[in-house]
C-alpha cells in the first residue's frame, strides 16, 4: 500500500476514488423528538478511503518537512507544527491582551 501512495504522490496523481468517502448521519443521544427538526442534533460520521488518508499523512509530512527546511514559519507558529502545546496558546493569548 505505502509504494502505491508514495508511487501516486511522485506522478502528482490523486485517484478520485480516493476522494470519496461514505458518511452517516447519527442522532446525538438525549436529543428529544423537537430537536431533531435541527441539524445541530445530529453528527455526521465520514469514513474515509483509507489510500486517501495515508496520502493525506504523506503530504502533511512532506509538507511539515519542506516548511521546517526553509525556515517559512514563525517561532511562534502554533498551528501546523508538532509539540506546540495549550500552555503556550494561553502565554501568548494573555500577553497580547496584557500588551493591550
Amino acid at each position: 500500500m505505502t509504494y502505491i501512495v508514495e508511487a501516486s504522490y511522485e506522478l502528482g496523481y490523486y485517484p478520485s476514488r480516493w476522494k470519496e468517502a461514505i458518511v452517516y448521519v447519527l442522532r446525538k443521544p438525549g436529543k428529544i423528538v423537537n430537536d431533531q427538526k435541527e441539524a445541530g442534533a445530529y453528527k455526521p460520521v465520514v469514513l474515509l478511503n483509507i489510500a486517501g488518508k495515508i496520502m493525506e499523512v504523506l503530504i502533511t509530512l512532506k509538507l511539515s518537512e519542506a516548511v521546517k527546511k526553509a525556515r517559512t514559519l514563525l517561532k511562534l507558529q502554533i498551528s501546523f507544527k508538532a509539540k506546540r502545546l495549550i500552555n503556550l496558546v494561553i502565554k501568548v493569548v494573555t500577553d497580547i491582551v496584557y500588551k493591550s
